[in-house]
């Protein structure tokens, strides 16, 4: 996993650990201060600003495992490579936090979250085997 990616998941379970019964209603309001609060910036200020919003987090993490669902599709042996490096417990970030911000995102935007995306997203969660307790 790189870095950014470590960030990026440890951010999002450390806001949704705040509050998990507020959690899109906090990152609307995060979104919005961050927007608000980008809009004032240039150039690399403005990278380096946005490439740690919570909003970035929830894109990147949740592209990331949008391209690990195309691999499952393959089925057979990538599917059983995504399940080797990927259990439950690390892909239990999309079902309580990944899939609640993008309905929250297509909530604040005043589009529809794409049912497709978010269906494809759970069914890769609900595939993966149980981890191993022993």
């Amino acid at each position: 996993m790189s870095t950014e990616m470590y960030v990026a998941i440890s951010h999002l379970w450390a806001f949704y650990a705040v509050d998990p019964s507020t959690l899109a209603e906090r990152y609307k309001q995060q979104r919005a201060a961050d927007l608000e609060a980008a809009g004032k910036l240039q150039g690399e200020a403005y990278s380096g600003f946005v490439k740690n919003t919570i909003d970035h987090h929830r894109r990147r993490v949740g592209q990331f495992y949008g391209l690990l669902k195309a691999i499952h599709d393959e089925g057979g042996y990538q599917r059983r490579w995504v399940y080797m490096y990927w259990r439950r417990r690390e892909l239990e970030i999309l079902p309580k936090i990944i899939i609640p911000l993008e309905e929250a995102l297509a909530d604040s935007i005043g589009t529809p979250a794409s049912k497709l995306a978010n269906q494809r997203l759970t069914e890769l969660y609900d595939d993966s085997p149980a981890d191993d307790l022993n």
